[in-house]
């Protein structure tokens, strides 16, 4: 995607598993933030590539930010330009399938399967807990299902195997539109030149506030305007969003306290 928007070329970098910093599956806790990861996943394809230029993507997963009880996706694109000093990051966020559970009975572990999307969307199961050593992850198929089912169900002390999504991008398609939507983003943002010095990344990083109000022009909470900076001269610029040029009085706290 990135390639034909920016006239680029990416280059794959192998040699290095980036399990070691961190696993969904818990055997390797992240360490720091996930920006922090998905930094040191670029620095590491740059050291390795001998290039000045790094892209590295990092997703985190976890309870809505407003609806704890949906699940949620955040993704993050990192572009890092050394030549121009340059950081710039896409970012998407959204549902995901994102669970896992206890299962006491092939029954419950197909219910679950059927919830998450599988077989598209690929499963890990390991025995007993999700703390379990032994695990089984990239199960993409019913049969392969059920026997491993099985299998850890019978391993485990209380007779249950535990069942999770596989959030890894190549076993979960929901995830890799997301990670796709971050890349368009990304590319968004690369393709808008700064006025002052001409680097690429001349981005909204805030919201101004205080469209009037339809009935009273009183300024409400719904933005009217943008601030777009430039990530390599800092120079900025405040660009009005189009769009409506009042809002609505359900929005205002004069007209609807």
């Amino acid at each position: 995607m990135l390639e034909p928007l920016l006239g680029c070329r990416i280059i794959r970098v192998d040699g290095y598993d980036t399990d070691r910093l961190g696993t969904f599956t818990r055997e390797v806790a992240r360490a720091g933030t996930q920006l922090e990861a998905a930094r040191a996943k670029a620095r590491i394809g740059m050291d390795l590539s001998s290039l000045a230029i790094g892209l590295a993507s990092e997703g985190s997963f976890g309870s809505h930010p407003s609806v704890g009880l949906l699940a949620w996706n955040v993704e993050l694109l990192i572009w890092i330009d050394d030549e121009l000093g340059l950081e710039i990051i896409g970012s998407a966020a959204g549902n995901t399938n994102f669970s896992h559970r206890l299962a006491a009975s092939w029954e419950e572990a197909r219910q679950f399967a059927r919830e998450t999307g599988f077989p598209e969307h690929w499963l890990v199961v390991r025995p007993e807990s999700e703390e379990h050593p032994q695990i089984h992850k990239g199960i993409a198929g019913w049969d392969e299902l059920e026997s491993v089912f099985r299998r850890c169900s019978d391993l485990a002390v209380n007779g249950r195997a535990f069942l999770e999504t596989d959030m890894r991008a190549h076993g979960n398609p929901t995830r890799m539109e997301l990670i796709s939507a971050a890349a368009r983003d990304l590319a968004q943002k690369l393709c808008r030149r700064c006025p002052e010095c001409a680097a690429p990344g001349f981005h909204a990083v805030e919201r101004i506030t205080g469209l009037p109000c339809e009935e009273c022009g009183a300024p409400t909470k719904v933005a009217r305007a943008e601030t777009y900076r430039c990530a390599r001269c800092r120079h900025q610029l405040i660009v009005e969003i189009r769009g409506p040029k009042t809002a609505s009085a359900a929005r205002c706290d004069y007209c609807n306290p």
